[in-house]
């Protein structure tokens, strides 16, 4: 598959497809490069727990279950990956991880003590990060084979060029097919859902003592009863992709008081905790969220129709993120100018929060 001539005999886009979440984040790609990354600054006198506790401030949306992401960044778990050369972290984990990661780098590259070696893998990690982005935005159709193609390109060589072949496993030329996967499939298949239904498996696996035959048919029996039980015992509703509010009710009388002091009566609206926006996102109260591209808020409730959200004006605008501080103005923002929700490091509401561009829904122009 790697000799071009042999395309003609076997093409491996019409062949087979490698998801990308084995490609790259399954103690593949990322887990390699990030502790090449991380080697680099303890080398140069980086203290490792500094990325943990910087972590460890941002708050994901609430759709997203991660785990307490700051203990996989720090010098201990960096010492436990020292004989793989390859931080240990899980899919899901290092996919969290992206985002804030790149953001800490992005501003460590604009910082004048970081030294011309220290560019070159901050310049090279950032690559790497794009890479990841555009290969998100193929679930939106918000990119192309071609530009998958030219970034994946350009970072191999850059990676390449500054760790040498030897550190560039298997999975590194896999990534050199994910244009022709997205040109000849129109997405990009990942395994982030089938690993998760590992643990059923794995759970009833471990009751099963005693069995003398039919193991196999035992284990598929249980997780298949399981499944069903998940069916009935949810509501249509947990199920349909159609924009609007889940689990949706009448206001209790101080928020419709609330609700008729800020935008007038509001008697015929309902509201909720939680909302589809599109076929990829449910948003809860409390999560930041982006509206008409340039616009940041926090949201208070879904109603009928509408988020009412707290507004956050941006002060600063960084390559990867946005400086911001919150406002007391309230807003009704229609369902389809919601785009995403983001993560960020509130600051409070005299503090500046951290808010991180959301490079997986949205396509910026220097990205």
């Amino acid at each position: 598959m790697a000799d071009r001539r042999l395309r003609t005999i076997v093409d491996p886009a019409r062949t087979l497809v490698f998801d990308w979440m084995h490609t790259l984040f399954a103690h593949c790609v990322w887990n390699r490069h990030t502790f090449n990354l991380l080697s680099a600054l303890k080398a140069n006198g980086f203290d490792l727990n500094c990325i943990g506790d910087y972590i460890g401030k941002f708050v994901w949306p609430r759709s997203v279950k991660v785990n307490k992401l700051s203990g996989v960044i720090n010098d201990a778990q960096f010492a436990k990956s020292r004989e793989g050369q390859s931080l240990k972290a899980a899919a899901s984990e290092a996919l969290s991880l992206v985002s804030p990661l790149a953001n800490f780098v992005q501003q460590l590259s604009r910082r004048h003590y970081a030294t011309h070696v220290l560019q070159d893998h901050f310049g090279v990690y950032l690559k790497f990060a794009r890479v990841i982005s555009l290969v998100q935005r193929c679930a939106r159709k918000l990119t192309t084979p071609g530009a998958i193609d030219k970034s994946v390109e350009d970072y191999l060589q850059a990676f390449q060029h500054l760790y040498g072949e030897d550190d560039m496993m298997q999975k590194f030329h896999f990534m050199c097919h994910m244009g022709e996967f997205f040109q000849k499939h129109h997405q990009l298949p990942s395994c982030f859902v089938h690993e998760r239904k590992h643990r059923a498996v794995k759970r009833f696996q471990a009751d099963l003592k005693n069995v003398d035959s039919g193991f196999g048919d035992q284990v598929l029996k249980s997780v298949t009863n399981q499944h069903l039980a998940t069916l009935v015992n949810h509501s249509l509703t947990h199920f349909d992709l159609v924009v609007g509010l889940i689990g949706a009710r009448d206001p209790p009388r101080l928020v419709a008081r609330k609700l008729d002091d800020v935008f007038g009566d509001c008697s015929h609206l309902q509201i909720a905790k939680e909302a589809r926006i599109n076929a990829w996102e449910r948003i809860h109260t409390n999560d930041a969220t982006l509206f008409a591209q340039h616009c940041v808020d926090q949201v208070e409730y879904w109603v009928t129709g509408h988020c009412v959200v707290q507004l956050i004006n941006i002060v600063e605008d960084n390559p990867r993120c946005w400086k911001c501080q919150r406002s007391s103005a309230l807003m009704l923002v229609p369902f389809d100018q919601v785009i995403c929700a983001l993560i960020w490091a509130d600051g409070g509401t005299a503090g500046v929060s951290t808010v991180l561009k959301p490079m997986h829904a949205v396509q910026y122009a220097h990205m």
